[in-house]
């Protein structure tokens, strides 16, 4: 079986949308390609990681959520 995630920021930046809006869209995006066919027949959305927003970029891998997520 093949373990889909999605991965979300949240933003101080009012026109970037919630993290419950990207998972909504990553979710939906996750259906439409197992569907056609773009990924694995056995493709399942395994859950939505997010990290809080920040003042400073960061890096991927610096994140803490995001971290959690690469280590997994």
């Amino acid at each position: 079986m093949t373990h889909v995630f999605g991965y979300g920021q949240a933003s101080y930046d009012f026109s970037v949308p919630s993290t419950e809006d990207q998972e909504a869209f990553l979710r939906e995006a996750c259906m439409t390609l197992t569907e056609a066919g773009r990924l694995p027949p056995d493709a399942v959305w395994a859950g939505f990681v997010r990290d809080d927003a920040t003042l400073k970029p960061a890096e991927f891998r610096q994140r803490h959520a995001a971290s959690l997520l690469l280590a997994g």
